[in-house]
């Protein structure tokens, strides 16, 4: 705790003022224990030297205190209470003072915070919080001060007074009465009084002297809720229930097993369905607490009918040892190792069989009613449940546990809601946990636990399933805990893939750490997952909080040992890529392509032509997951053929492998990925409900067929908080330093060297894209790939060309973002060539004419204005000065005889007109270089110095107005900071370029 010394001063400064100076640290003081919430157990070191000075300042200012003075204790109690809200109750309370003579005193002093309380709330006081949280803590602590071992009537002033000697015939002393009635009252308020009060009257009514006192509570218990309507019940039957739950857990089964059968009816009448019972069984369907406590309070009668002894017949874990694990896993002597642990577990069956338990006729009902609590609509009230299942069941004979198991199994079927099968993991979770399920129904339950771990139902917009996944992985943990490695041996290679498979690619972050923890347990006790603990160092706890680390690195890494890769790309293929959620279908798109490198053949010969059979399909995510799968996979098979060029000539001799990938894709498969765009097209799948996200894979499709069949740089895909325009302009940062590498342009030294160390920093708050994209540029700049042999057909350039021009005139920001990219890639990998050339200038033509034409819509202005940005120097070539002057006036500053263009189209002017004259600068500097080399070369090293002034006078005129029309227009727009460092960077290169 390193705010430990601060508190410290706090609690002295408090002490030292008698409790004056409370008030004014209370504010600090909550800030920093609210801090531990999540971790309270940080506390325990400091928590004695926190709360005895204050419990002691409180007995002190309490036995001093009167009616009109309770100022102090409010203060007091408010820190106090503090503790109390973050570490619990049952931690705080071992340091209050548990003097006998206090008690009086303590319940006095209650009495006057209740009574100011009462005029707060009248009067309108905010104050009332305080008197409210003084009266938790001051209950509380009677709570401790009622399990006094002396009978209360040598405490009770009134029973020891000459003058009162009438009441010492009473059942019980005034004092106790006092406390219950004061607590009744408090029952029917919400909040921590509440539960503090019940725990009081528990610990009173279960105490031997205060017999007839819980007889008296429970009659007026049950007046209470008969006569109570409206609101009050819902504050009231919680209270009570509470206080129950509590006194069956506290008291004596002696005291205890009279009472039970009686409070069972009235339990049982109140979860019923009967219409005409009252109002608080009408409540308690609507209140998940009161549901909950309700189950507690089942369970634990049950527990007090049953005879108090486990069930001898229960399976028993031999005693934990690390040469036994070790032997089982390298297959030595395992039978040996377990054999005294079955030969104790069958004698203790035999001597449960043997013995005769009398089973009372309550004890059915009760567990019918946790049964159908498993199934309840509130998680609550699903884990009371399933705890109580296991605790009744611990105690019942083996044919009677053996029904119960066997109830709990019947939940797992797929005609079973998702509640259900939450309930009856859990359940089992418990049964397994205390070695209640039978060795031999282990194989028959992994079949279950494998449907549980992958459950996902869709419903509407979205899916249900995550608690179901989350559940499946603590039966998991828990069958770890409690069985031998040979029972489980042969459910160990279908957990481990499972839960791999959950660790590495579940949607949600807890279930994810959920199964990597359950793995973790697994490899531990048991020692038979294969790789468990070379697995174990990469895919932890941490390292799978965050989702596009584990799609990219942990994945990838896991499925490199064969008995996990077929598992994890069916996964991907079969489920994440038909997925609901756009962005996981996005990331999984990208996560099938990094097992390339570990499974190429099985990606190029199994998944690609699985998902070229989908693209057409009719569920939207189905298709648009298989477009965005076979775009991802095109240049990531590409990269990975080196590595996996000796295998594929191994098992196909009779094939030619030239170094390219069409040796690996079958004719059929290369031709369906070319046609692609085309059945797209036919099926006139742009259009109608999902259009705008077919538009934007198919774009994905044609920025990735050109990267892979061009050999150029990979970009990632957006995922994960990253926005377009933040991507592209890394994008284009990175390209500039790269072409500036290439040209010997002199930079920054270290800057390469810090973006290799920041690829290779494991941390959770990079994105998908940034990870990927640092990976991708660092084994590019090792090996270079070669292309990718797709038989391209003139169809399909022209549908290419025809659906970028659609997305580039497209509204939406984000699919004309795509368009912009897919220009960019299929630009730069067949600008050269001499078919694809002349359409690819049409394309910039037409691009010009909706940027100078004033009638077309704004959304074809601002795109084609971001197209014209992302052309290659090599393309624009003697349009140089045509295309910039066009930028250059969209750019232009409305004035007040001339009208301007909007805002966003001036910007993406700008933003173009800034990258497209450094894309000119940077390659006429490349050809100047290459002359000079070539005349006159250099030392070994040297960078080439930049020309005096660009080659052809119109085009270094052109960059000049556009860098006044890019200044300008940039001042006109202060809010884009983006656009100003664009404009930054083009008039300093154009400084450099013209004084050398």
């Amino acid at each position: 705790m390193e705010e430990a010394a601060e508190i410290q001063v706090f609690i002295a400064a408090v002490v030292d003022s008698g409790g004056s100076s409370a008030r004014s640290c209370y504010d600090r003081y909550k800030a920093i224990l609210t801090k531990y919430q999540e971790q309270p157990q940080l506390l325990d070191g400091h928590l004695e030297g926190i709360v005895q000075p204050l419990a002691v300042l409180l007995r002190r200012t309490a036995l001093s205190s009167t009616a009109q003075d309770t100022g102090s204790v409010q203060d007091i109690c408010r820190l106090l209470h503090v503790l109390i809200s973050v570490r619990g109750y049952k931690t705080v309370v071992r340091f209050f003072p548990h003097e006998a003579s206090d008690l009086e005193r303590v319940l006095q002093v209650l009495g006057f915070v209740a009574d100011a309380r009462a005029a707060a709330d009248s009067s309108g006081d905010s104050s009332s919080i305080a008197l409210w949280e003084a009266q938790a803590v001051l209950l509380l602590w009677l709570s401790i001060l009622v399990l006094i071992p002396f009978d209360l009537v040598i405490l009770d002033s009134e029973v020891t007074s000459d003058s009162s000697k009438a009441a010492a015939q009473l059942a019980y002393t005034p004092l106790a009465g006092r406390i219950m009635r004061l607590c009744q009252a408090y029952l029917q308020h919400p909040g921590a009084v509440r539960e503090m009060a019940a725990l009081l009257l528990a610990r009173l009514l279960t105490r031997p002297d205060m017999a007839a006192a819980l007889t008296d509570f429970l009659q007026w218990q049950q007046q209470a809720l008969a006569a109570a309507a409206g609101p009050s019940t819902v504050f009231l039957l919680p209270g009570i229930l509470q206080t129950l739950a509590l006194i069956f857990k506290f008291g004596r089964r002696k005291q205890l097993l009279p009472l039970a059968p009686q409070l069972w009816q009235q339990v049982a009448s109140l979860l019923g369905d009967d219409s005409s019972s009252s109002s608080a069984s009408s409540s308690l369907g609507s209140n998940a607490l009161a549901r909950k406590l309700a189950v507690k309070l089942v369970q634990r009668i049950g527990l007090v009918l049953l005879p108090p002894q486990l069930g001898g017949w229960r399976h028993v874990r031999a005693a934990a040892d690390l040469g036994h694990n070790l032997a089982a896993a390298t297959g030595a002597s395992a039978a040996a190792a377990a054999a005294p642990g079955s030969e104790a577990q069958q004698d203790a069956g035999a001597a449960g069989a043997a013995a005769e338990t009398e089973i009372p006729e309550e004890i059915e009902d009760v567990l019918g009613v946790l049964l159908s609590s498993c199934c309840d609509r509130d998680t609550v009230v699903r884990w009371s449940a399933a705890k109580g299942v296991g605790r009744l069941a611990s105690c019942l004979p083996l044919m009677l546990a053996e029904e119960v198991v066997d109830g709990m199994l019947g939940l797992l079927v797929p005609s079973e809601p998702d509640s259900a099968w939450h309930g009856g993991c859990l359940a089992i979770a418990e049964l397994a946990r205390r070695s209640i399920l039978s060795p031999q129904r282990l194989p028959s339950l992994s079949p279950l636990l494998q449907q549980a771990l992958s459950y996902d139902v869709r419903r509407g917009p979205c899916s249900v399933g995550a608690h179901v996944r989350d559940a499946a992985a603590y039966v998991c943990w828990a069958l770890a805990r409690a069985y031998e490695p040979q029972q489980l041996s042969a459910c160990v290679a279908e957990l481990s893939s499972s839960l791999l498979t959950m660790a590495c690619y579940d949607r949600e972050v807890n279930c994810r750490r959920a199964a990597a923890s359950a793995f973790q347990e697994c490899v531990g006790r048991l020692g038979s997952f294969p790789h468990g603990l070379e697995i174990l160092a990469v895919a932890d706890y941490y390292s799978v909080g965050n989702a596009a680390n584990a799609y990219l690195h942990v994945a990838p890494f896991v499925a490199q040992f064969p008995e996990y890769t077929a598992a994890l790309l069916q996964h991907l293929a079969d489920v994440k890529l038909r997925h609901w959620d756009r962005a996981l279908r996005a990331l999984a798109a990208m996560g099938l392509a990094a097992l390339a490198p570990v499974a190429a053949a099985q990606l190029a010969r199994g998944a690609l032509p699985q998902l070229l059979k989908l693209v057409t399909d009719d569920v939207l995510e189905v298709r648009t997951g298989a477009v965005l799968g076979v775009a991802e996979l095109l240049p990531a098979l590409a990269a990975a053929l080196p590595s996996h060029e000796a295998a594929v000539v191994n098992h196909a001799a009779d094939s030619s492998c030239d170094g390219a990938l069409g040796a690996w894709l079958e004719p059929a498969v290369a031709e369906g990925v070319v046609n692609v765009l085309s059945r797209l097209e036919v099926a006139g799948l742009y259009r109608g409900k999902g259009g705008e996200l077919m538009r934007e894979a198919a774009a994905r499709l044609v920025e990735q067929v050109a990267a892979a069949v061009g050999s150029l740089e990979v970009v990632p895909l957006v995922q994960f908080g990253l926005g377009r325009r933040q991507q592209q302009q890394q994008e284009g940062s990175s390209s500039m330093q790269q072409r500036q590498q290439s040209t010997g342009t002199p930079d920054d030294a270290g800057g390469e060297d810090e973006q290799d160390a920041d690829a290779e920093a494991d941390d959770a708050a990079h994105t998908a894209a940034g990870d990927s994209g640092n990976k991708q540029e660092d084994s590019s700049s090792k090996q270079r790939r070669p292309p990718l042999q797709l038989p391209l057909t003139a169809e399909y350039h022209i549908c290419a060309l025809r659906l970028v021009l659609d997305c580039l005139g497209h509204v939406q920001n984000s699919i004309q973002a795509s368009g912009v990219a897919a220009l960019r890639a299929h630009a730069c990998a067949f600008h050269a060539d001499a078919v694809q050339r002349p359409q690819l200038l049409a394309l910039v033509q037409q691009c010009c004419s909706r940027l100078t034409d004033r009638d077309s819509l704004p959304a074809a202005r601002r795109g084609a204005a971001a197209g014209l940005g992302v052309l290659p120097a090599e393309l624009v070539g003697q349009q140089a000065a045509e295309v910039l002057a066009v930028l250059a006036a969209a750019a232009q500053v409305p004035g007040e005889t001339q009208p301007g263009l909007e805002v966003e189209t001036r910007i993406a002017a700008v933003s173009s007109l800034a990258q497209l004259t450094l894309e000119l600068l940077v390659s006429s500097s490349a050809a100047a270089a290459a002359a000079a080399a070539a005349e006159q070369p250099g030392p070994r090293g040297s960078s080439p110095a930049l020309p005096m002034q660009l080659e052809g006078g119109s085009t270094a005129a052109a960059a000049a107005a556009a860098a006044a029309a890019a200044a300008a227009a940039a001042a006109a727009v202060p809010e884009q900071q983006s656009m100003r460092e664009d404009v930054a960077a083009l008039l300093l290169r154009l400084w450099q370029t013209q004084t050398g």
